[in-house]
């Protein structure tokens, strides 16, 4: 099993985003701690996403973002699958 942070939001206005990813940092490192106790695959989307390009609006990833993260699901499952792990997934 792989988790994923949720990543940063793009908002315009810049104290509403710095707000917004401080509660969203809170709630990264609960997944990430989690993650780390289970000895699960983390994929941190908040250092993924460094570009703008990355995001079609405030919360949601562009195309370019889409590909990243399935680029990473694909590399998460073929570790997985290289060491014998098996990967499930939920939508």
């Amino acid at each position: 099993m792989a988790i994923c942070t949720i990543y940063d939001a793009m908002l315009p206005d810049l104290h509403q985003r710095r707000v917004a990813n401080l509660a969203l940092g809170i709630l990264n490192d609960v997944i990430t701690r989690e993650a780390a106790k289970r000895g699960l695959s983390l994929i941190d989307l908040r250092v993924m996403f460094s570009k703008d390009q990355y995001y079609a609006n405030a919360i949601e990833p562009s195309g370019h973002g889409s590909e990243l993260i399935a680029a990473a699901i694909l590399e998460a499952m073929e570790k997985a699958h290289l060491s014998g792990s098996t990967i499930h997934t939920a939508l």
